[in-house]
């Protein structure tokens, strides 16, 4: 007859992969959009006060001046993209939005309210808070999965706007 600490260890041990078969991302979690023969992998991620492991606060107006350009450091072990390279955080950049362009304005405006959303998921336990990202130009696939071969990742974007949301761009 097992043990009951024989029994415990074999079902910490299944919990234990269960759950590590959750936190790993698999090629459904990732949506692949093809633009001028280029394939784009992007998902949506979502992000909490275990998840951040910190933030530069910014006031609206140095959050202008950069363009609305921030990052924001994720714990490796909340990712669900597994990175081997990397010994620390990882890194999700906002890219910088050019100020000449006509609507620059509101673009890093909708960057400030996701920055903004980020910052209070950071401070609040229980909150969380959906954001998109971009894998390349870090992502490779392995196997059926993908694997970071950087420590970055980026908010997805295009020609300076975030984009809040999987699939082609409209």
């Amino acid at each position: 007859m097992m043990s009951i600490r024989k029994t415990l260890a074999i079902a910490c041990v299944s919990v234990g992969m269960m759950l590590s078969n959750i936190s790993c991302a698999s090629s459904e979690d990732v949506v692949t959009s093809t633009a001028n023969g280029k394939s784009y992998y992007h998902m949506m991620l979502s992000l909490n006060d275990h998840s951040i492991s910190s933030i530069k606060e910014f006031s609206a107006e140095q959050f202008v001046m950069n363009g609305g350009q921030f990052e924001v450091r994720v714990q490796q072990n909340s990712f669900p993209i597994k990175a081997p390279n990397c010994k620390g955080d990882l890194i999700l950049r906002m890219p910088w939005t050019n100020s000449d362009l006509s609507v620059a304005e509101v673009f890093i405006d909708e960057k400030y309210n996701v920055y903004k959303a980020i910052v209070g998921a950071s401070k609040s336990e229980g909150s969380n808070v959906d954001v998109y990202i971009e894998l390349n130009p870090y992502v490779q696939m392995t196997g059926d999965d993908f694997e970071l071969t950087e420590c970055n990742v980026f908010f997805r974007h295009a020609n300076g706007q975030y984009i809040p949301k999987t699939g082609p761009l409209d």
